[in-house]
């Protein structure tokens, strides 16, 4: 299925670039969104692409929160073509995630928790402590879940945005205020 999807995403750029191609002049997002969810559409139908329909509605939803589809998928497919590194620790697969995160819009603040309760609209908060303590010093394997915090009205976007990788896990995703949402990640191998 890994391959079905690596093979989904790279049809979709394809779809984006030839259409993009034919024209001099710039595309915004938005028309840029327009064409890929035109291929996704087609391809949803298509009985070869059934294993990652799930997978293909998750890209309309982030197409229409407005997000850079183009974007998201060319993180998505660099993310699943990139060679495995065999000395990849768990906490390097945490900061990979927060930067490809950012890559999509998602601001990750590295802040204490307990003095960041009166943020800035559409932040991520992980806690330099909580990072400290959730992974093993000797060889930085995951050993707890990871608190974070996150002050956003999308927070379903969010979720789907952690939905594309693969290496993640979400857990305890709380309301604790107008907006505000308390949740627990797992980047490790067993969670």
């Amino acid at each position: 299925m890994p391959q079905l999807e690596k093979e989904l995403l790279e049809n979709s750029l394809l779809a984006l670039y030839s259409q993009t191609n034919k024209s001099t002049s710039f595309y915004p997002k938005e028309k840029k969104n327009e064409i890929i969810c035109a291929f996704l559409k087609r391809a949803i139908k298509n009985p070869k692409y059934k294993p990652v329909k799930s997978r293909i509605r998750e890209l309309t939803q982030l197409a229409k929160k407005k997000d850079s589809l183009e974007k998201c998928i060319v993180e998505k497919y660099d993310y699943m073509t990139k060679e495995p590194h065999q000395g990849e620790t768990d906490v390097e697969k945490l900061y990979l995630l927060l930067g490809k995160l950012q890559g999509c819009g998602w601001l990750p603040m590295m802040k204490d928790l307990r003095l960041e309760k009166r943020i800035q609209r559409e932040k991520l908060f992980v806690a330099l402590s909580e990072i400290e303590n959730s992974f093993d010093d000797d060889t930085n394997a995951q050993i707890d879940w990871v608190s974070a915090y996150i002050n956003t009205s999308r927070y379903q976007e969010f979720l789907d945005s952690l939905a594309l990788y693969d290496i993640v896990k979400v857990k305890d995703f709380v309301e604790v205020g107008d907006n505000s949402w308390e949740f627990k990640l797992w980047v490790g191998e067993a969670a």
